[in-house]
């Protein structure tokens, strides 16, 4: 189903986007590295359990979106910033390690290498905010 390989899509996102995201962590020496491996395993454990509570047919999709939105809100806008600032404060520039148009363009790269595996319901879409990444929004009607 369409749903089952977004929710698939989102794991395997999150894999690859953590990933990433904590070597950058460790090449520059982010004090709060440890707390947020925790947040990111415990993250991508929810989405894993989406997985199986939709297989289940017991995936309760607004608790699952409020989860979405409130992660996007308080990991992202509040807790990834402090990795940018801890940067700023090391005098480390961002743009030496990788510069926005390449993220960008590999970003577009994996997404058309995942439209594939990924492939959307009616009022979900892909979303690519600038210096935010790649986010699932969902919609409800």
């Amino acid at each position: 189903s369409y749903v089952l390989r977004t929710l698939k899509g989102l794991v395997s996102y999150c894999a690859e986007h953590f990933e990433s995201e904590e070597l950058l962590q460790q090449m520059v020496g982010y004090p709060m590295y440890g707390s947020h491996i925790k947040l990111h395993r415990k993250f991508t454990a929810q989405c894993q359990a989406w997985v199986t509570d939709f297989e289940a047919g017991v995936l309760n999709l607004e608790g699952m979106l409020k989860i979405v939105i409130d992660w996007l809100i308080s990991h992202v806008m509040s807790v990834d910033t402090t990795i940018a600032a801890h940067c700023r404060k090391k005098g480390i520039d961002m743009s030496a390690i990788i510069s926005v148009s390449d993220l960008a363009d590999q970003m577009q790269r994996n997404l058309e290498a995942r439209k594939e595996r990924m492939a959307l319901v009616p009022g979900m879409a892909l979303v690519l905010g600038p210096g935010l990444g790649l986010f699932l929004v969902f919609a409800v009607w």
